[in-house]
């Protein structure tokens, strides 16, 4: 406001009256010159009183303003700030001004960065699954997204401060270790935090004490199994035998009997062990020899007056050795394992023709 004073006297300046003339000055206010909007983005009413019209400009893009100028009067302009997802601090200026008068008014905005802050970066389980405790730090609200159908959190939604938050997987019933993650974001998705969830699978192990193919006569070999679940045992030929074939958690010794091999070829088979749970699993490959017969030399020639020959049996079993003529007589008819050399004795041949004959070395397995 101003004011003026007018004075009026008689010509010889012996009497003189004033008067005091007041006028006030325009007004021009804002309800506010400062604001700290949240850091996930807020908005808020300013109201403006002024007798005289005005405009409005901002000097950061992050703050919106919903009035840029008006005129005379009282009216409620909203100024709206982004969530700050990427500036440790930021600062704009709103100025309300009218350059005829003269005039500017401001408020100074101020909003921290949005933050997310997780105790943990991982977690692991084992296989039986449960669930374990995270802390989020935050000064926005955000969600809880888990990205796979095995994690389930106690909460989908966070609030600004300290937030315990459960972290919850179901058991791993398949065979393989998995890994997914659960995530935190902001409303505007401009932070974002996650953490690593693995999951381990049920071990389940053979110690096969330096096992070795089985000889073909049958054997029993003893074998370690160590599982984290109960476990069963199963073989689809009947010349193997299990003892337990089934165990507990824990160390358990398995007998694997394998009965005689009764063919001229080595044989295969496998022994499996599945948690009964789950689909973990191990596998026993087994081989067991078949029995071996040679014999050196494998042909003789003698004249027509015969003679005496000697041959060598090798075997991992017991034999029988059987002339197939009457004029061949062997010193032995049977042998054990081992090696053995016996004496042919041919016989003088009275006739004029060529003949031949065969000894039959069979094994008695």
């Amino acid at each position: 406001s101003r004011s003026g004073v007018i004075i009026v006297s008689d010509m010889d300046g012996n009497h003189s009256k004033q008067v005091t003339l007041t006028q006030k000055g325009y007004s021009f206010s804002i309800s506010r010159d400062k604001w700290t909007p949240a850091s996930s983005g807020e908005s808020i009413d300013v109201i403006i009183d002024s007798e005289i019209s005005w405009e409005s400009i901002c000097d950061k893009p992050w703050v919106k303003i919903s009035q840029y100028k008006a005129s005379p009067g009282k009216c409620a302009v909203t100024l709206t700030a982004e969530s700050n997802g990427s500036e440790p601090e930021r600062t704009a200026v709103v100025r309300f001004y009218n350059q005829e008068y003269n005039l500017s008014k401001t408020i100074t905005i101020v909003q921290m960065k949005t933050y997310i802050a997780l105790s943990s970066s991982s977690m692991t389980f084992d296989w039986k699954g449960g669930s374990e405790s995270l802390v989020v730090t935050s000064n926005c609200e955000f969600d809880i997204v888990p990205s796979a159908s095995w994690i389930q959190c106690s909460s989908i939604h966070g609030v600004s401060g300290d937030n315990t938050i459960s972290i919850t997987t179901d058991k791993n019933q398949t065979n393989s270790t998995r890994q997914s993650s659960v995530v935190f974001k902001d409303n505007s998705s401009s932070v974002c935090k996650e953490i690593t969830i693995t999951q381990s699978i049920a071990s389940i192990s053979l110690d096969l004490f330096n096992w070795k193919d089985a000889t073909w006569d049958g054997e029993t070999k003893r074998i370690k199994v160590t599982s984290e679940c109960a476990w069963s045992a199963s073989c689809s030929d009947n010349w193997v035998t299990i003892a337990p074939a089934s165990g507990d958690p824990g160390d358990t010794f398995v007998d694997i009997t394998l009965s005689s091999n009764p063919m001229s070829t080595s044989r295969n088979s496998s022994v499996k062990f599945i948690c009964d749970e789950i689909t973990a699993s191990a596998t026993l490959s087994l081989t067991q020899k078949a029995s071996y017969l040679s014999v050196s030399p494998t042909s003789l020639s003698s004249k027509w007056d015969g003679g005496k020959f000697s041959i060598t049996i090798s075997s991992d079993c017991d034999w029988t050795c059987t002339p197939g003529k009457e004029w061949i007589i062997v010193s032995s008819n049977e042998g054990n394992r081992g090696s053995k050399t016996i004496t042919v004795d041919v016989a003088k041949n009275t006739t004029t023709s060529t003949r031949s004959g065969e000894i039959s070395i069979v094994s008695k397995t």
